[in-house]
């Protein structure tokens, strides 16, 4: 659990470093990264509907973490907008439930393993 909080840590600074030079990046880039972006967070549910999965876990989770940065990669993006206090104190409200799923599911998780052990003997 540290190992994800730090990971998401990490990659959200990335992406806070990347939105306050957002206008100095050349307009390629730019329409570069929000296609980047754009993409797992299309294919995510579009998998899901139509029961699409690898074989692949690190492959799956690679999709789902690409998912989770882009949803904050366009909140980021959501910032510039005006108001900014406003677009800002949304972006962090939105971003929250991120933060605590990251604990949440770990420990889901946990407790269903701990369960099944239990159950077995």
């Amino acid at each position: 659990m540290p190992l994800t909080l730090a990971t998401l840590a990490l990659f959200t600074g990335a992406i806070v470093i990347l939105r306050v030079r957002w206008r100095r990046l050349s307009r390629k880039l730019r329409h570069l990264l929000i296609f980047s972006a754009l993409v797992p967070i299309v294919l995510l549910p579009f998998a899901f509907a139509i029961h699409l999965s690898t074989t692949i876990d690190h492959l799956n989770t690679l999709v789902c973490w690409g998912f989770v940065l882009g949803y904050i990669f366009f909140l980021s993006l959501f910032t510039l907008l005006r108001p900014v206090w406003f677009t800002s104190l949304v972006a962090i409200m939105l971003i929250l439930p991120l933060l605590s799923a990251s604990a949440i599911f770990p420990l889901a998780a946990n407790l269903i393993t701990f369960k099944a052990s239990v159950a077995a003997s």
